[in-house]
């Protein structure tokens, strides 16, 4: 979540969570905690009264600096002993997979996860269909044992 703030700039919890793939309310537990701590700080919109911004404060994106560099020296190790120009074709190709490139959607988890358990990408479900019984898909009807 640091890591989403890092990237996109400041955002409400609702956008930050569509833009990483997390549903609003952990994004909202989340940043009550690094709050707490000192990583983020909560500010008015200004572009919606109702809405709260999420801000990484200097010590949150320290933090992101840390872990970026952790992560950067242990990737280093892992590829020190790969052939010449094989590292840097994997960098390359993990950009064009995390960027999407002109005219791509980015990846979204939640849009991704919506398909898979046969929901429409705009969030509706599919027409849920009974048996004579009342059971809806092999779960049976609510109340019964």
């Amino acid at each position: 979540m640091l890591s989403g703030l890092a990237r996109f700039g400041s955002s409400t919890a609702a956008r930050l969570a569509a833009e990483i793939g997390l549903d609003r309310s952990r994004v909202s537990r989340h940043a009550d905690r690094f709050e707490a701590i000192g990583w983020l700080r909560r500010e008015a919109d200004p572009a919606d009264a109702r809405g709260t911004l999420l801000i990484l404060t200097p010590r949150g994106h320290e933090v992101i600096a840390a872990l970026r560099a952790g992560l950067a020296n242990h990737l280093g190790v892992l590829v020190a002993d790969w052939p010449a120009g094989l590292a840097e074709s994997l960098v390359d190709g993990l950009r064009r997979l995390t960027d999407g490139g002109p005219g791509r959607q980015r990846f979204s988890r939640q849009r991704f996860s919506r398909q898979r358990r046969g929901r429409r990408a705009s969030g509706t479900s599919r027409v849920r269909h009974r048996d004579r019984a009342g059971w809806v898909r092999g779960r049976p009807p609510a109340g019964a044992r």
